[in-house]
């Protein structure tokens, strides 16, 4: 009996023993996939279209650098919400760029700059007697006040095409924009569309390229 005793106990440690460092051997592969995952993601940019109905709003995550192409649709939250999401609540946006001034692209634009600080700015300056413009063009004076943020505006400084702005690790080129278009030919909606700020996002190689409408 003694003997078995013994035998049993020694069976009943090795196997708490062995137990143990399976445990720990799981939770080192653990730790090892998530730094690796970690580190993976911090390389990557992601760009994400969020779904507000008619109207744009992308939201670019890039390795050391955050932008907004658009502001959604004024009826919704959307884009606000998909930027907390991607980028989280209050986080500093790098860059927002705002294609035209119709109210389903700036819709969320006045929520986005009282949220979150915006470091640089890029409109057309074509101004609308909308309320959504009115608001939009109000937080901008005030992030400006607040936050020290630079603006282009296309009214008063032109981008030149090809110029390039930093977004961390990614870079962003000016393809096309005006403040105003100046013939006659097309109706006012499709002065106002033509007019949209466009610009390609290069990383690693690959590129996306933002239209506006």
């Amino acid at each position: 009996m003694h003997n078995s005793f013994i035998s049993s106990n020694i069976k009943l440690t090795f196997n708490c023993s062995f137990n143990r460092y399976r445990v720990l051997v799981m939770l080192l592969r653990f730790f090892a996939l998530f730094l690796i995952s970690f580190a993976s993601n911090a390389n990557e940019l992601t760009a994400r279209v969020v779904d507000v109905g008619a109207g744009l709003c992308i939201v670019i995550k890039a390795p050391g650098g955050n932008m907004v192409y658009d502001a959604g649709h004024w009826q919704n939250k959307k884009c606000r919400d998909g930027i907390n999401e991607l980028l989280g609540n209050n986080s500093d946006i790098d860059l927002m760029v705002l294609s035209h001034s119709d109210s389903d692209h700036l819709g969320n634009a006045k929520d986005i700059l009282q949220q979150h600080t915006v470091k640089h700015i890029i409109r057309t300056g074509f101004e609308r007697d909308t309320r959504t413009w009115e608001k939009f063009n109000a937080a901008v004076g005030q992030e400006v006040i607040n936050e020290n943020a630079s603006v282009s505006n296309l009214a008063t400084l032109p981008i030149s095409q090809g110029q390039t702005f930093a977004l961390g690790d990614a870079e962003i080129t000016f393809i096309y924009g005006l403040h105003q278009w100046r013939q006659s030919h097309l109706d006012k909606s499709e002065m106002r569309n033509v007019i949209s700020i466009v610009i390609r996002v290069d990383y690693a190689g690959k590129s996306i390229l933002l239209s506006g409408d």
